[in-house]
């Protein structure tokens, strides 16, 4: 079968629709722009490898330059509102303190202390190999 366009040329059908698809005005030129990027078949590897980093390139460019229209953006916005950081939730958070040594709960009378907590120091399992007793070291 065959069809008749303008009046001219006949054309197989299938080929009129092949040739009215690509030819449509309502194609738009993202699509023909994405047409012409993609790799014809016969590319090798290593030029369809360049063509991504090229790609990536580019996105990575457009990236860093929308990040910077977006910080510029966000910083007028604190300057106009007179805004801080704590306004928007990023003030530092408070540092937990260490917990205080305490007072010393035993003592041997020669200087050494501990408070009773972790491990027992060696002088009071040296007390109480010799028979003291807990009771017999605390701090009064």
């Amino acid at each position: 079968m065959s069809v008749v366009v303008s009046g001219r040329v006949n054309l197989p059908a299938a080929s009129c629709v092949f040739a009215l698809s690509f030819s449509s005005p309502l194609m738009t030129e993202h699509h023909r722009m994405a047409t012409k990027k993609i790799a014809t078949p016969t590319a090798t590897y290593a030029e369809i490898q360049a063509q991504i980093e090229k790609l990536q390139a580019e996105a990575e460019a457009l990236r860093k330059k929308e990040i910077a229209d977006v910080v510029a953006g966000i910083k007028a916005q604190i300057a106009a509102y007179g805004l801080s950081a704590a306004d928007l939730g990023l003030a530092p958070k408070a540092t937990r303190s260490r917990k205080a040594a305490g007072k010393p709960a035993y003592a041997d009378g020669q200087g050494n202390t501990w408070v009773g907590r972790g491990k027992r120091p060696e002088w009071i399992r040296a007390a109480l190999a010799a028979g003291k007793t807990l009771d017999d070291l605390r701090v009064q």
